[in-house]
């Protein structure tokens, strides 16, 4: 529709609210903690829910499926895009909901310091031993020993779970480094300006992050070479703006190429003007973030299994086929979701992500 500069889009009429956020169908541990995070950061429910889905993506991605029927199957890792106006409180609950992780990541690689530096020094030594080598002309068995031992050496890594504003190029570094898995997590929307283009002359590469929703192999071009992922599985958790989301569903490679659909969109209700300061500390103040925090902790200890997948019951399986089915008609033609098929089409296996999840 063409508007003249003079003439003002007519709002819509007969809106119907969504109903609240079901935190009472959650797992005790994250109901509790999104209640308290909630309360006390004073915002509803919707943005702290949002941003746990994202958290318990990052911790569980790559750990396990979960298989509808022997021909369909989803991974556990979630696009969620969060958008409010400033003065929302969006970093405050993203950093509650997200320094679990942090804190994780820190003590690990605290505690595998010296391992990752003794792999970095031994490496390094037996490169500069094997140039020697072939510089100084010395026998073939010497030089295949040498680069035998190289190959043999087993890399260990520093811990990186989440990273920001980050190149496709330089994702599939990090990515590669941390078993083809990561998190995109921020409290801003920056990380679109950098997939758009920023700094790459308005160039789109955009297959890692369509290749990390479900774990499809892919390749990635740099200067200093390729890096191949075999099962590639990336998490978004974006908090930003409302101009953020404009940006990214009015983008038209982020559409054309099936981004956008990926994302699940959180616009939560503002309570800005019925907003209390909190002065004394919340029953359970202690025992519900330390709770959610140990949670968090046993779900990044979990192995990594592709392999495994969590079966539905019956009557779990019953649900989500009727659920599809009401979705799938209302995408018929002429029916209430037809103009917006390219993004209800993937939403029962978006909600079947979920279910794995919180199941977990």
């Amino acid at each position: 529709m063409n508007f003249s500069s003079n003439t003002a889009p007519l709002p819509l009429k007969n809106i119907t609210r969504p109903p609240p956020f079901p935190t009472e169908s959650l797992p005790p541990v994250v109901r509790d903690f999104i209640k308290f995070t909630a309360e006390t950061a004073q915002v509803y429910p919707d943005m702290v829910a949002s941003a746990v889905l994202a958290a318990l993506s990052v911790c569980l991605q790559g750990k396990a499926k979960i298989r509808f029927s022997p021909f369909w199957a989803e991974e556990l890792n979630l696009y969620v895009l969060i958008t409010a106006p400033p003065g929302e409180r969006k970093s405050a609950v993203f950093s509650a909901v997200t320094t679990p992780i942090h804190n994780y990541v820190t003590e690990y690689n605290e505690k595998h310091l010296i391992d990752v530096q003794s792999y970095r020094n031994n490496k390094k030594l037996l490169e500069v031993k094997l140039n020697k080598a072939i510089d100084k002309g010395s026998d073939m068995n010497e030089i295949c020993s040498i680069q035998e031992e190289l190959n043999l050496l087993r890399p260990v890594k520093e811990m990186k779970l989440i990273t920001t504003d980050v190149t496709a190029e330089a994702l599939a570094s990090i990515m590669y480094d941390n078993n083809g898995n990561m998190g995109i997590l921020s409290p801003e929307g920056g990380v679109f300006d950098v997939i758009s283009g920023m700094y790459s002359n308005n160039v789109t590469n955009l297959n890692i992050f369509l290749s990390g929703y479900d774990g499809e192999p892919v390749k990635i071009d740099r200067k200093s070479g390729s890096v191949m992922l075999a099962h590639p599985l990336l998490t978004f958790g974006i908090c930003a703006q409302p101009q953020v989301l404009n940006n990214v569903i009015s983008n038209p490679n982020f559409i054309g190429k099936g981004l956008a659909q990926r994302f699940l969109f959180c616009l939560p209700d503002s309570l800005i003007g019925q907003r209390k300061l909190i002065q004394d500390s919340p029953k359970n103040s202690h025992t519900i973030p330390q709770n959610y925090e140990k949670l968090i902790r046993r779900l990044l200890e979990m192995p990594l299994n592709k392999d495994t997948c969590l079966e539905l019951t019956c009557a779990a399986a019953d649900n989500l086929e009727r659920f599809s089915d009401k979705i799938e008609a209302q995408m018929a033609d002429n029916g209430a979701l037809a103009e917006y098929r390219e993004f209800f089409g993937k939403l029962a296996g978006k909600t079947l992500r979920i279910a794995g999840l919180l199941h977990l």
